[in-house]
């Protein structure tokens, strides 16, 4: 992967903040990318260090939230609809008998 054609990994993109730090950090020949940089028991790229600082220094968690993480195509879907079950199951009482909640989503699936 070539500099050039990755415009997010120019060095002139980066904030201030992000260049203090990876001038700090130890780092290595990446794989995909010239150098990772290591933060936090983690190796990082330079962009993914710039969007990392930002999201700890401005998120803000409440007691409320549910952070629910997946791969893509792993069944993001279901898992969703799973959790909002769980969650709304108390709220919901006439649909306590919807598939979401009283049938497995593998017992959904047909044999082919």
């Amino acid at each position: 992967m070539s500099s050039s054609s990755s415009s997010y990994l120019r060095d002139e993109d980066l904030t201030q903040e992000t260049r203090d730090l990876i001038s700090s950090l130890p780092s290595e020949k990446g794989w995909l990318v010239s150098q990772m940089y290591q933060f936090q028991g983690r190796w990082h790229t330079q962009a993914l260090l710039q969007g990392l600082l930002q999201c700890q220094k401005h998120f803000e968690a409440k007691d409320s939230d549910i952070i629910l993480v997946t791969n893509p195509k792993s069944g993001t879907t279901w898992l969703k609809a799973l959790v909002f079950a769980l969650i709304n199951r108390n709220q919901f009482p006439e649909f306590t008998t919807s598939l979401q909640i009283s049938i497995s989503p593998s017992c959904l699936l047909q044999d082919s």
